[in-house]
């Protein structure tokens, strides 16, 4: 057994050394004052030495009592753990084990007392290398010392390659601790920027307590100055609302795409009231669908304006103009009104000004023409078609001829003559004739008076 060295000193007392000899005593020799020897136990723990004149036994037990004891005491100096170079993982461990429901526990407090200080004091400072990793001031900021995408001196909360960072009052997030796929900026005082990467959408899950679950509603980038909603091949729709109590009770807009038809409107439920529909241009109205559907077109427009045009591959169709003038137009100079479903038309023929003929039609023919508006052509008025197959009235300087429509001849009369004026009692003196047809179209001389 290796034992320690006890050797008597000077005034009755004893010097001692503790000699550390390999293996470490485990009991020593202890001689009291009144000469009586004995063994003790000593403590597994290096105690150091202590060294100095001690007068008697209670002297030495107080000095051993002044070390760290192994169960516990207070340490009122500085705690310094210099481990040195060491080559394997030799960590600072604390360990309890807490067994009280009752109890509130605390594993970790350090209280300090702040008399006077500098602002940058620390509470904690962990540091690698010596730079500051991860530091908590006493005003109870938190600084990290971490260089991620680019930026030093930030928080950053890592899992699987996925990056959360804080730093200089901004917040972002990576996937690769390379680029910011998140980024909340401020700038200046009521300012700032909520960013996302190109690749990133905005969405909501179907569940009101739990993000995790199936996303229904996507706001996504297209293209430079362009917001998408889109979900796939979902039909999305937008609302903007008027007013709103609650689900069924409402005033709203919408946008909406509904069995691949896109529709533009108001909707209403509850207490809220149908409201119109108005297209603006400039902020003037020029278009209005009121409750009711009755749409009104703007106008009040300027001098030389057509409020309302209808093209077909760029080509006018149909046009309404400031004076009130209605147009219809088609390829050739022609055009054409339907009226119930091909059952009446009002059309024009003709590709100038001298041919041309506006045309009442029904279903099975040519009703009445018009033709030669304008110019120095015919003005004929023809009944049936336009040709020599058909009648025509022609106007004569002040005279209305029939004639054919073609205006190739005179056209046949059948019906019964009457004139302006009433019967003249007298003979007339024949001096030539006039020639009528009957109804099977012979022809008959009859006598007649010049006046």
């Amino acid at each position: 057994m290796s034992l320690g060295v006890v050797s008597p000193i000077r005034n009755k007392g004893l010097y001692s050394d503790w000699l550390s000899a390999a293996p470490l005593a485990t009991s020593m020799l202890t001689i009291d004052t009144s000469g009586n020897v004995g063994s003790q136990s000593i403590p597994v723990a290096a105690w150091g030495s202590i060294t100095g004149t001690l007068s008697n036994q209670t002297d030495l037990h107080n000095a051993l009592n002044a070390k760290l004891s192994l169960t516990g005491g207070t340490v009122t100096g500085q705690l310094t753990n210099a481990l040195g170079t060491i080559t394997a993982s030799t960590p600072l461990t604390l360990t309890q084990t807490w067994n009280n429901a009752a109890t509130t526990f605390t594993g970790i407090l350090a209280n300090v007392t702040d008399t006077a200080s500098a602002s940058g004091s620390l509470l904690m400072d962990l540091q690698v290398g010596g730079s500051s990793r991860f530091k908590v001031g006493k005003d109870g900021h938190i600084y990290g010392g971490s260089t991620v995408v680019g930026i030093s001196n930030s928080i950053v909360l890592n899992a699987a390659s996925t990056y959360a960072m804080i730093y200089s009052a901004n917040v972002a997030i990576s996937d690769n601790g390379s680029f910011r796929n998140v980024w909340i900026r401020p700038s200046t005082f009521g300012t700032g920027e909520f960013l996302f990467a190109g690749g990133m959408l905005l969405g909501w899950s179907d569940s009101n307590g739990n993000a995790a679950t199936t996303t229904d509603l996507v706001i996504r980038r297209d293209a430079a100055n362009t917001l998408a909603q889109r979900n796939s091949t979902n039909a999305q729709t937008f609302r903007v609302y008027n007013t709103y109590t609650d689900a069924s009770n409402y005033e709203r807009g919408k946008i909406e795409w509904s069995s691949n038809v896109l529709r533009i409107g108001t909707e209403k439920a509850g207490t809220g009231s149908a409201r119109a529909l108005e297209l603006q241009t400039g902020g003037t109205t020029r278009l209005t669908v009121d409750t009711g559907g009755n749409t009104t077109i703007n106008t009040d427009v300027s001098t030389g304006s057509t409020p309302l045009t209808l093209k077909y591959n760029s080509t006018t169709m149909f046009s309404f103009n400031y004076t009130g003038t209605f147009n219809c137009g088609l390829t050739g100079n022609e055009g054409l009104i339907n009226l119930n479903s091909g059952y009446g038309y009002i059309t024009t023929v003709g590709s100038s000004a001298t041919t041309r003929h506006l045309q009442l039609r029904s279903f099975n023919g040519i009703n009445l023409d018009i033709g030669g508006l304008g110019g120095s052509g015919l003005k004929l008025l023809t009944f049936g078609g336009v040709t020599s197959s058909f009648p025509a009235l022609k106007r004569s300087t002040t005279n209305i001829e029939v004639r054919l429509a073609d205006d190739s001849g005179f056209a046949t009369i059948k019906g019964k003559l009457a004139t302006d004026t009433n019967y003249t009692a007298g003979a007339p003196t024949a001096t030539g004739y006039i020639v009528l047809y009957d109804a099977a179209g012979t022809a008959y001389k009859i006598p007649a008076e010049a006046l």
